[in-house]
């Protein structure tokens, strides 16, 4: 059987039909793959520009400083430079802990609008602080004062939290084994 009559035979045209379709799909098979592959080839060279322009970007500084000076705790010595900063002579400072404040008790001498600033400075620089007047008292041309400053203390992170002895369990029970959970 010679070619010409091999191609021209009704048995095998739709042998050659279906073959041809086959060729047909699969060649429209593979231009899609690729042309999805090179779609994605685009992107990560797309994403990998971004990358590299934004690693040429100067560094930015970040925010933790802000936040630590947020959240940092207040002490004697920053209470003390407030004092003295708007030019009060400070005799005293005494220093108590409650659960909830660090209460900050403040002794000295100033004129009137010394003291005046050192409650703008205390409540500008010192975040959650609170500056109460206790006494003021004329002496010759100064004036002796008693003041009282609570700071919130800074609960820290969970790592210190989670020792603290007055940290109840999760049952309602404190960790000497008494009972926490109030009954109305």
């Amino acid at each position: 059987m010679s070619l010409n009559e091999f191609l021209n035979d009704k048995k095998y045209t739709a042998a050659f039909f279906l073959l041809a379709l086959c060729f047909f799909l699969l060649d429209w098979y593979l231009f899609a793959a690729v042309g999805e592959k090179e779609e994605h080839i685009r992107r990560l060279e797309t994403e990998t520009a971004l990358l590299e322009n934004r690693a040429k970007l100067p560094k930015r500084s970040s925010q933790m400083p802000f936040l630590e000076t947020l959240l940092e705790d207040t002490t004697a010595d920053t209470v003390f430079s407030a004092f003295m900063e708007s030019g009060c002579a400070v005799e005293e400072i005494k220093e108590e802990e409650n659960e909830k404040f660090h209460v900050f008790h403040v002794k000295g001498e100033g004129s009137f609008s010394q003291i005046t600033a050192a409650f703008g400075i205390i409540k500008s620089k010192e975040r959650w602080s609170a500056a109460e007047l206790c006494a003021l008292k004329r002496e010759g041309n100064l004036l002796a004062y008693e003041v009282e400053v609570r700071a919130v203390r800074n609960r820290g992170t969970y790592e210190k939290e989670k020792y603290s002895p007055d940290r109840a369990y999760g049952d309602g029970k404190e960790p000497g084994g008494q009972n926490t959970r109030r009954r109305i």
